[in-house]
């Protein structure tokens, strides 16, 4: 919603806003109504010194933006910008849209036939491999289960004819599934293949039910959620409870019978089930209680209240335990104090009943060349910091490589990127700095504000709208709530500003009709038929969480300069949206104590190690926290238990371990899809690099025995204890 928070709160409290704001991720429609205007007006009176104060303290001695003066016509600007009038519906289309959307009948016609990631599913590694085969046994057996006995002999002589060991399949899986359904945890460091391991899974299980109900991705954050194919955050499916307290008891969490009712159409009922997998990311920054309401809420759903996620056929749970962990909880897998309420200890309970693991160890994202980069992130990753790594990373001083590699930061500067900050003041102060480089001028458009006590506050978010939105044409921007997230057009989805919509005689600081955003993520019904990216973002209402104050103001913010909590999951480097990336931090080591894995999230964005810059030198101090941080001891011992876990998994399934397995279930996929794709045949586009080529294979059946190998290598001396 705005981009300038002031500098009147320390640092802690502004990143407690932001992590609170990604918590917070209800969605909310505009305001409107009689009533609600007679409010704010009402109100404004009472607020003026609140409005008052944000104008002074905003600017923190900088100097001012350029908002083209006082005789600046904003009306005429807009039309420059949109290249003539624009529909009169700018203010209402996107609020009519999410209404439509929600009160649509269910059909189960062609509408629901799915779009798939666009990925070659035999471009996978062993590990990968391993863990989509695991996945898919479960799924295609449960998509058998569910035909009638006829249905299902039919299919197994029209496979015996075209050669696919159907019955044999299906007999093997019995035994192995043993009527469980699957929780998965996949585990790997940044640049591990997670992401492309979960775009192969759903688009498997997606062809196989050929419904897009039938896969669900999921992440706690809106930046997690806008990498995954369809993603979006837990708290749209199953917002905590606020201000829940330590008694509070599960059997009292409800969703609520609108969203009930929105739920069993898209994900079934007690009588039929149309969630089939369920994907979850960043399951490091997963709060326990976050978990444990996305389970209840699926129990109520499906009326099953006796399995945690109510028998959805399978789960899978991916991250990175070396990366940020929770906002004001304990890590993931750190016992929750004793006082803590009933919610945290099942999400606890939860993660520590899954057996199941997959360790995913070959290096994907990064350039297996850089072996310097990588080996200096694995060391990251686990605490084992050295002076080199030190000396190795202020090798990447910006001021330095502008001295001694002119040329090679000219090509840099020209490329397509983003600054990564620890705090938000820094991303904001940032951002004007990318505003006075336009040359456009820039609106600075004040919140309406009104209600309790949070208000007094400038700095504060109240329900992720800021109190100041700055817009200046052709800056990136991303959008801080969610809108439509079946359309992608979620909490963190990024876009380029077109145009801010002003009536005659109005202009800043008043709010807009609407911001106008080109979207290339949107998946939807246009606008403007012309451009089907442009988007209007009208002003939408924030609650803060104790319910006692209120916020209308715009849903998105500059992304010139982001937060790294917003860039987790982001890859940057060549072939990504986002080509190279500057890193900023401050000398102190206080946001690394407070978020540990902030640093190691950072670096582990880019693909190669000339893909990111350093904005100053770290101080040897800063750079080497992690080291001795007092949550490092147990992720190395947590580290090593879901490895041991991985061993387990392996020899449970080492029937799947194998390309011929992998290949033969593919097959069984695009014979029970029938729908024309066949994935089980090369689709390289050059040179052949999957598992239809023989030298690929052949590196493929030694590469599992390498990965343990360096499995053991890692493992510490001892075996750890388990965590109490």
């Amino acid at each position: 919603a705005a981009a300038a928070a002031p500098t009147t709160q320390p640092t802690t409290d502004e990143e407690d806003e932001e992590d609170e704001d990604d918590e917070d991720d209800e969605e909310e429609g505009p305001a409107d109504g009689a009533s609600l205007v007679a409010e704010i007006v009402a109100s404004l009176t009472t607020n003026a010194d609140v409005h008052a104060r944000i104008s002074d303290e905003l600017d923190d001695g900088e100097t001012p933006l350029d908002d083209g003066g006082p005789d600046f016509d904003w009306h005429q600007y807009a039309l420059e910008c949109m290249g003539g009038p624009w529909p009169e519906n700018a203010g209402t289309w996107l609020a009519d849209l999410k209404r439509s959307c929600e009160t649509a009948p269910d059909d189960h016609g062609n509408s629901r036939r799915p779009d798939i990631p666009a990925v070659n599913v035999l471009r996978i590694n062993s590990k990968q491999r391993l863990a989509d085969a695991i996945v898919m046994e479960h799924l295609i057996l449960d998509f058998f289960d569910g035909l009638s006995g006829d249905q299902q002999a039919t299919l197994v002589r029209a496979a015996a004819t075209v050669g696919i060991p159907l019955s044999q399949f299906i007999d093997r899986a019995r035994r192995s599934v043993n009527g469980q359904p699957l929780r998965l945890i996949v585990q790997g460091g940044a640049g591990r293949g997670k992401t492309h391991a979960n775009k192969i899974r759903t688009r498997l299980c997606l062809r196989l039910f050929g419904d897009r109900r039938s896969a669900l991705n999921l992440a706690p954050t809106g930046a997690a959620s806008v990498l995954m194919f369809n993603g979006q955050t837990i708290h749209s499916i199953a917002a905590p409870p606020r201000l829940a307290k330590d008694d509070f008891c599960a059997t009292d969490y409800q969703i609520g019978a609108a969203v009930l009712e929105a739920h069993r159409r898209r994900f079934g009922d007690a009588h039929r089930k149309i969630l089939k997998l369920l994907n979850l990311d960043e399951r490091s920054m997963t709060q326990k209680d976050l978990i444990a309401c996305l389970g209840l809420a699926f129990k109520e759903v499906f009326g099953d209240m006796d399995e945690f996620l109510a028998h959805v056929p399978a789960f899978v749970w991916d991250g990175d335990l070396g990366q940020l962990g929770p906002f004001g909880q304990e890590d993931l897998h750190v016992a929750p104090p004793h006082h803590a309420g009933p919610l945290r200890l099942m999400g606890y309970e939860f993660y520590r009943s899954i057996e199941d693991v997959v360790v995913l160890t070959k290096i994907m994202r990064q350039d297996p060349t850089e072996r310097r980069f990588v080996e200096f992130l694995d060391r990251h990753r686990l605490g084992r910091l050295t002076e080199d790594d030190w000396k190795f990373v202020n090798s990447r001083d910006e001021s330095r490589l502008r001295r001694e590699a002119p040329e090679y930061m000219a090509a840099f500067d020209a490329k397509p990127k983003t600054t990564l900050h620890e705090i938000w003041r820094e991303a904001h102060r940032g951002n004007r700095e990318s505003f006075r480089k336009t040359g456009n001028p820039v609106a600075r458009v004040v919140s309406l504000i009104w209600g309790g006590p949070c208000c007094r506050k400038v700095d504060d978010a109240v329900g992720q709208i800021l109190p100041v939105s700055f817009f200046c044409r052709e800056v990136p921007k991303m959008l801080g709530k969610n809108a439509i997230v079946e359309m992608l057009l979620n909490n963190g989805a990024q876009g380029k500003a077109v145009a801010i919509l002003y009536d005659k005689g109005h202009g800043p600081p008043d709010l807009p009709i609407a911001v106008v955003v080109d979207m290339p993520t949107y998946r939807g019904p246009p606008w403007i038929l012309d451009h089907p990216t442009w988007i209007p973002f009208a002003p939408v209402m924030g609650e803060c969480a104790k319910r006692c104050c209120k916020r209308l103001g715009l849903p998105v913010m500059p992304a010139d300069n982001i937060v790294i909590h917003k860039a987790q999951g982001m890859g940057i480097g060549e072939g990504h949206p986002t080509e190279a990336c500057r890193i900023s931090f401050g000398d102190s080591p206080s946001m690394e104590d407070r978020c540990l894995g902030l640093s190691y999230t950072a670096y582990s964005r880019a693909t190669k190690v000339d893909a990111f810059v350093l904005a100053r030198t770290v101080p040897f101090e800063r750079f080497m926290r992690p080291n001795h941080h007092k949550a490092m001891p147990a992720r190395r011992e947590e580290d090593a238990r879901l490895r041991e876990l991985s061993r387990r998994t392996l020899r449970k399934y080492a029937h799947l371990d194998s390309p011929a397995a992998f290949i033969e279930i593919i097959q069984i996929v695009d014979f029970l899809a029938n729908d024309g794709i066949n994935d089980a045949e090369c689709a390289c586009e050059g040179e052949c690099r999957c598992l239809r080529d023989a030298a690929f294979l052949e590196a493929h059946l030694h590469e599992a025995d390498e990965d343990d190998e360096d499995d053991e290598d890692q493992l510490p001396q001892q075996p750890p204890p388990r965590i109490r």
